[in-house]
């Protein structure tokens, strides 16, 4: 990979958990609204459950951005109940499909299309290098990565260890790049 694309899946912010992104640094960022990734982000993978901060973080930030949810997952019994926790209508939740999973730029164009705002003001957070931050900065949306929630899933899947050990070598690397 050139360095190139390398710099295309640096994370313009990287925060341990997404509860850590506030309106008042989103709007220091010049952001106005938010596209946010589901599974390891918002929720265990696969899991209907949304944590007590994670629903009163996200009630905040709406209150002040519009936001979409993201998603590639197929499999997706438990986004009904994340939609109906938070209060989301079902239009408002983007997926990937079969054919055109993120990084494809397909949903996520959709995406930004409904937000009706240029790219430089959305923010797409997510836990995945690959298919979310690299997709967002190709865009020109503002990446903000957060660290997985569920570190079970590692262990439990192997395509998402590989896809996790990829990411944390390819972080590692951006981390010594020079500006």
């Amino acid at each position: 990979m050139g360095s190139l694309t390398l710099k295309r899946m640096q994370p313009r912010l990287i925060v341990p958990r997404i509860t850590a992104v506030n309106p008042t640094l989103l709007r220091d960022l010049g952001i106005s609204g938010l596209l946010i990734d589901l599974d390891d982000t918002l929720v265990r993978h696969n899991s209907p459950i949304v944590d007590e901060d994670i629903t009163s973080w996200f009630r905040t930030v709406r209150s002040d951005f519009p936001c979409r949810l993201m998603t590639n997952n197929y499999n997706g019994r438990h986004i009904d109940a994340v939609l109906q926790t938070l209060d989301i209508p079902a239009d408002q939740i983007f997926m990937g499909t079969k054919l055109r999973p993120r990084p494809f730029l397909y949903s996520l164009k959709k995406a930004i299309a409904s937000l009706g705002l240029p790219p430089a003001e959305i923010a797409v957070i997510g836990d995945s290098i690959v298919t979310d931050i690299w997709p967002a900065n190709r865009l020109g949306c503002f990446s903000i990565y957060v660290y997985p929630i569920d570190s079970e899933i590692e262990r439990r899947c192997p395509m998402i260890r590989w896809d996790r050990w990829f990411e944390q070598h390819i972080l590692s690397f951006l981390t010594n790049l020079p500006s």
